[in-house]
């Protein structure tokens, strides 16, 4: 019986493995590209790197709630592809897409409303709380491109491809981020030119994930 067991799951372990080892890729290459980033930060002095700490947090509103349109995006497509109904993808994909940006537009535009009582919350410093402003200026009225970009990447893992998205968001988020916030660095930059290179990367990521859908057919 352990034998006849260990056939029977060995195709589905492989094809598990097979498709989680791009997204593990994917999350390690964000975690690096941030690390890089973090020491450009930390080369602007003390009040950049407070501002940008604290911006990290102020953006989790609208971050999380991205996430979960993605994963809603990702487990709807799959059952109805499992289910052979590609028709209902289409339009669960479309829901979820408009959903998503509605949903990201509305929170961007609350917390840039709050934004100096976020800010205020963690640091009573001015400087501090203007940088943190004058960055979620520079990128929230842009987060819906990332909303864009998560179900568009979500719902081709959806279709149990993993591979593409995966290379989209590396070649974009991680390597021309770093390759952009690098750029500045050599002339002299500040902490929101460097979050500014957030809404470009974000979109040429999207456009990349569409493209491979697009190329892919699904």
């Amino acid at each position: 019986m352990a034998g006849n067991s260990s056939l029977t799951h060995g195709p589905i372990v492989k094809g598990i493995v097979l498709f989680a080892l791009p997204i593990a890729a994917q999350t390690l290459a964000i975690v690096l590209s941030n690390v890089l980033v973090q020491r450009q930060v930390d080369l602007l002095g003390v009040e950049a790197v407070a501002a940008f700490a604290i911006y990290l947090k102020v953006e989790l509103p609208i971050y999380y709630p991205i996430l979960a349109m993605g994963q809603a995006t990702m487990t709807f497509v799959a059952q109805n592809a499992g289910a052979g109904d590609r028709a209902r993808c289409v339009k669960g994909i479309r829901t979820c897409q408009v959903v998503g940006i509605m949903l990201t537009v509305a929170l961007s535009a609350t917390m840039l409303g709050v934004g100096h009582g976020a800010f205020w919350l963690f640091d009573r410093n001015e400087a501090v709380i203007s940088l943190g402003l004058a960055m979620i200026f520079a990128t929230f009225p842009f987060y819906f491109i990332y909303a864009v970009l998560e179900v568009q990447a979500d719902a081709m893992r959806g279709y149990g491809l993993s591979l593409a998205p995966a290379i989209a968001v590396l070649v974009n988020i991680c390597v021309l981020r770093v390759v952009l916030v690098l750029l500045l660095g050599m002339d002299g930059t500040s902490v929101v030119e460097i979050t500014s290179t957030y809404p470009i990367t974000w979109f040429t990521a999207a456009v990349s994930v569409i493209a491979c859908r697009k190329a892919l057919r699904v």
